[in-house]
């Protein structure tokens, strides 16, 4: 028995752009998926066993969940939760670091009950986001014990400059900004300051 789904998505081609988004999301097998699109309406058919129909089915409207959220950035509001945005990234981000950026490049940023609010368009948001979370999982497999600050001023330049964290935590040693003791990294002022210390050197 095939397993149907209806997912309200608007216009013709915002229903076009969920499929899309659908098909080439994790964990969904595009090959057990059709779809048609009718009157505002995606229209979802499953196949495969009573496990993989359960399983795809998930994965769909996880999908769905995240279209929407990144939907409505793109077209209404400029808030996002941050636990959503670490879920859609897939890996945690030191908050400040996401904010600090974003304001270094010209977007104004904050954060507000929990949200990140801003006028930068998605795409920017998810790239800056992503830098930030490959960036802190590399530092803290090499320096499980550094310090929320060390996070956010490696992370913050990494993100901004290309740098691996290695290069990052040369230049940081390079003018005496932080201290390492095996596996802890601490840094030795307000680290925002040291960021753009560290910028005006590029």
């Amino acid at each position: 028995m095939v397993l149907k789904l209806a997912l309200n998505c608007g216009s013709i081609d915002d229903c076009i752009d969920l499929a899309n988004f659908i098909l080439s999301y994790k964990g969904v097998n595009a090959s057990l998926i059709k779809y048609e699109v009718r009157r505002g309406c995606l229209e979802i058919f499953i196949f495969g066993t009573n496990i993989e129909k359960t399983s795809v089915k998930a994965a769909v409207l996880k999908a769905y969940r995240e279209w929407k959220h990144i939907t409505l950035w793109r077209k209404e509001g400029k808030e996002i939760e941050i636990e959503y945005l670490i879920k859609i990234v897939g890996k945690p981000f030191i908050t400040d670091a996401l904010n600090e950026v974003l304001n270094i490049i010209g977007i104004k940023a904050k954060i507000r009950n929990k949200r990140l609010i801003c006028n930068a368009n998605w795409d920017t948001i998810y790239s800056i986001a992503t830098k930030l979370a490959h960036a802190l999982e590399e530092l803290i497999r090499k320096y499980p014990k550094a310090s929320h600050s060390a996070k956010a001023l490696v992370t913050s330049y990494v993100a901004l400059t290309d740098v691996n964290v290695n290069e990052a935590i040369n230049r940081l040693r390079e003018i005496n900004a932080i201290t390492i003791n095996g596996h802890r990294v601490l840094v030795k002022k307000e680290w925002r300051h040291l960021l753009r210390e560290l910028l005006e050197r590029i």
